[in-house]
């Protein structure tokens, strides 16, 4: 049988809520400390209170602290190609951008440009690469991009058959670990 699932089952709110304001305060002091403003657990903790944000929905903080981890990685020459878990953040944190960049018809705040070529590069390199391209093409549907492309459509065009051609070269470098899983019609 299916539980229902009712005010009971709930999650408390106001728990997170406790938790979050928590965690601003450890960070208000943390950032004290000038070892803590380089480390990975600013980066970690700034990113996920900006995702936390995100999901609440309430107010604006959320693209405060979006842009903050954008500074702290750019201070650092944090990139998608920086290696362990500084990569890993900024992946994730790019993926936050392309929501919201998606979301305010802006383009995203990075401007980093990959240099590892696909032989390369392992799957999990490949799969990070397609967001990436994601981020381009959020990039080309912005209001500033479409703005310029109705004075130049020529620009507009030559962009538009060049994020193909990146989407077309990604694509024919998918491995195995890219097929669809097996299913039963």
């Amino acid at each position: 049988s299916i539980k229902q699932i009712g005010p009971e089952t709930a999650p408390d709110r106001t728990l997170a809520v406790q938790y979050y304001y928590e965690t601003l305060r450890y960070l208000q002091q943390a950032m004290k400390n000038e070892a803590y403003l380089r480390s990975e657990e600013l980066l970690t903790t700034v990113l996920l209170m900006s995702l936390y944000e995100m999901i609440d929905g309430e107010g604006k903080a959320w693209e405060r602290h979006l842009k903050g981890v954008f500074w702290i990685q750019r201070s650092q020459d944090i990139n998608g190609e920086s290696g362990g878990l500084k990569q890993a953040i900024w992946w994730a944190w790019l993926r936050q951008d392309v929501w919201a960049a998606f979301r305010e018809g802006r383009k995203v705040l990075s401007f980093f440009r990959p240099t590892k070529p696909y032989y390369a590069m392992d799957h999990w390199d490949v799969a990070a690469r397609c967001v990436y391209l994601l981020a381009q093409c959020v990039n080309y549907s912005s209001d500033e991009e479409t703005q310029a492309g109705k004075s130049d459509t020529v620009m507009r065009l030559s962009k538009a058959e060049e994020l193909a051609t990146k989407l077309e070269d990604w694509h024919s470098h998918l491995t195995s670990h890219f097929n669809p899983l097996p299913c039963v019609d």
